[in-house]
């Protein structure tokens, strides 16, 4: 195995890089990105039930789907390679590409554990479905990753394709309430270096969070994230771009093709978490209802309300926050290493943030849970 050279990032990405300020981020992650599944993304992939994935139809346009398969359906036969033993349904608009073979970006993401890996490669069929083959794969953080839980319904019965050059009605109220998106975005030059493909990505945030500028167009925002910035990079270069928005209670998918500008100074907004914002002009639009098994739930039973008691300063950039139950009830004892997912209603920011911090506090604490959590600019 091996590792991709400290320059990973094409000239698209490096642009967008110094545009956003943020440095020579090749010089650190560098070795973040590799040509090859590590054992721990292999195990990941391998146990999920579903993979979002990014390509081009025959005629260029670029599209984003969900492919699921039954359990089990992935596998790992080296470092090198993600098998799917699944077939698209024929209204999938990636189902002609996956037959004739291409390239394919790929995002394994489990909303449960709130884990995702990206990687993008080739694919071509094999004797019981598909191969795909990597050229570059890395992790991502659970930063606005809606908790979900998972289940599967036996009695699905797949609706008609329909086809849209604008949005009606149910599909702008599906918009405004998502807070779950993906896109899918590509990049070609002449070489044949590794970071020419596809790429697809998670996008989440507080329902409402993409907002509809019109029938024909969409405006993502455009969060703090870990400053790779493949999908800008991609548009910069090549605007094509595919979104997909899932209806988790009804295993619906709702694909949309068109192209992407980005807008660098956006000035004041209704969501001040945005650092830019993505126009997307729609260009094509598909319905496809009840064309998966999968169901998805949020998991709010399992919350509690709670409440800072106390903070104390452990040095100039880290603090410790005592949080305690607001209904005065034991907590559940925590384990070493184990971390808590936090939503917090920040001042002036649309809806609330999610956050995942480790525990620091004694595990055997049943009144207080500790957090010491670093600031930075």
């Amino acid at each position: 195995m091996t590792q991709v050279p400290t320059t990973p990032f094409h000239q698209g990405e490096r642009e967008a890089q110094h545009r956003a300020g943020v440095g020579d981020v090749a010089s650190w992650a560098g070795g973040f990105i590799r040509d090859f599944l590590p054992d721990q993304h292999r195990d990941f992939h391998t146990a999920l039930p579903f993979l979002v994935m990014a390509g081009s139809d025959l005629n260029g346009r670029t599209w984003v789907t969900v492919l699921e398969g039954a359990d089990g359906f992935l596998h790992s036969p080296t470092p090198y390679q993600l098998s799917l033993r699944t077939e698209p349904e024929p209204s999938d608009p990636l189902a002609e590409r996956l037959f004739s073979g291409g390239d394919v970006g790929v995002l394994g993401i489990d909303l449960a554990s709130r884990r995702r890996n990206r990687f993008n490669g080739r694919i071509s069929r094999s004797s019981d479905g598909y191969v795909i083959d990597v050229q570059q794969s890395f992790g991502n953080c659970p930063q606005y990753i809606q908790q979900r839980t998972l289940s599967r319904t036996q009695a699905n019965a797949p609706g008609t394709l329909k086809r849209f050059s604008q949005l009606t009605r149910d599909h702008i109220h599906w918009i405004e309430r998502a807070d779950t998106m993906f896109m899918g975005s590509g990049h070609h030059d002449h070489s044949e270096a590794r970071h020419n493909g596809f790429d697809a990505s998670h996008r989440g945030g507080a329902p409402g969070f993409v907002k509809v500028e019109s029938e024909q167009e969409l405006v993502i925002p455009d969060y703090a994230g870990n400053n790779f910035f493949n999908t800008i990079g991609n548009l910069l270069k090549d605007p094509r771009v595919g979104l997909v928005f899932v209806d988790f209670n009804q295993g619906s998918l709702l694909h949309i093709s068109g192209t992407a500008r980005i807008n660098w100074s956006p000035g004041a907004s209704s969501d001040p978490q945005a650092r830019r914002f993505i126009h997307v002009t729609i260009e094509r639009i598909l319905e496809r209802r009840h064309v998966l098994s999968l169901r998805w739930q949020r998991d709010l039973q399992h919350t509690r309300d709670l409440t800072i008691k106390r903070k104390v300063r452990e040095s100039k950039d880290v603090t410790s926050f005592y949080l305690a139950p607001v209904d005065q009830h034991p907590l559940v004892p925590a384990t070493a290493g184990q971390h808590l997912n936090v939503d917090m209603q920040i001042p002036g920011q649309l809806g609330t943030t999610s956050r995942s911090y480790s525990l620091s506090g004694d595990p055997a604490d049943s009144q207080h849970y500790r957090l010491s959590i670093k600031r930075e600019a």
